[in-house]
């Protein structure tokens, strides 16, 4: 029991662990329904100003602005994207977990609105999975256990019906949620003990080909390399085969050092630092469990 506590800890940081890529918003429709030419172009103005507000990394902006949307024009799209915005600060508040806890619960709210609105929103469900990540990782202890089985389902019922929205920037809702699943099949133990309990076990080699679908989304994104890096060397170390090994040190030696201007960056960099260190010890290592070490 105390083995799966503990490795629920570290699975729900893993969900909202995003090393966000902030690009330049770019020309995208408004998704959100209008009923005249001039609403529709007001709320497209004010769609884009949004994505804008997110992309100069003003994460508290734009959940405002999708807010201000949604209260005009109530639907789904601007439920996940107001959830969305407040996961991003959250991410920020890794070192203030009551904050963290404030931001992640807001985050649920929106992501809950959004699915009473739409009870097939997939990006709803995804962002309801990062408020509980959020959450379970900032409380720790028995507090995350307690809800590690809600935080698992929703995971699985995200990976039964898979978000498909892409950013105008190219950031890919899927490729996230791939992400994701992947450290929780990394991180979760593989006995059938945590099956009863949670609904889910651990199985790395799922993680290992989750991570390559999202990595093949947005090989742009650093986080993901280190994860595909990660999940190479530990299955590559546990099976004994040295043509994974050996791709995730090509790899690893490729990914270039964290922009400081990226957030989580300093803990991207430890992550990174710690697989070169020790490329057999990958199966215990993770940027949550870096986080961590600092609190």
């Amino acid at each position: 029991m105390l083995s799966v506590r503990l490795a629920t800890i570290s699975i729900a940081a893993s969900l909202w662990a995003v090393a966000w890529v902030c690009g330049v918003a770019q020309a995208e429709p408004s998704p959100v329904p209008c009923s005249s030419p001039s609403e529709c172009a007001e709320l497209s103005e004010w769609h884009l100003e949004a994505d804008a507000l997110e992309a100069a990394g003003d994460f508290r902006g734009a959940a405002r602005a999708h807010e201000q949307i949604a209260a005009r024009r109530p639907n789904a799209h601007s439920a996940w994207r107001a959830a969305r915005a407040l996961a991003r600060l959250a991410d920020l508040e890794v070192e203030r977990p009551d904050e963290r806890v404030r931001l992640a619960e807001q985050t649920l709210a929106w992501a809950d609105r959004g699915l009473f609105l739409d009870p097939g929103c997939a990006e709803c469900r995804l962002y309801r999975l990062v408020g509980l990540g959020h959450i379970a990782a900032a409380r720790g202890g028995f507090a995350a256990a307690g809800i590690a089985r809600e935080l698992v389902n929703t995971l699985v019922r995200c990976l039964e019906d898979e978000p498909t929205f892409v950013h105008a920037n190219g950031e890919d809702e899927r490729a996230n949620l791939y992400y994701a699943a992947a450290i929780v099949y990394r991180s979760l133990p593989e006995s059938r003990m945590t099956r009863l309990l949670l609904g889910a076990r651990g199985d790395k080699l799922r993680a290992l080909s989750l991570i390559r679908r999202a990595h093949a989304r947005s090989p742009q994104r650093l986080d993901y390399s280190l994860e595909l890096a990660a999940s190479l060397l530990c299955v590559g170390h546990e099976r004994g085969d040295p043509s994974l090994r050996e791709e995730g040190l090509g790899l690893l030696a490729r990914i270039p050092t964290p922009s400081g201007e990226v957030p989580g960056s300093v803990h991207l960099q430890s992550f990174a630092d710690q697989l070169r260190a020790r490329p057999s010890g990958a199966c215990g290592v993770s940027r949550e469990s870096v986080i961590a070490g600092r609190l």
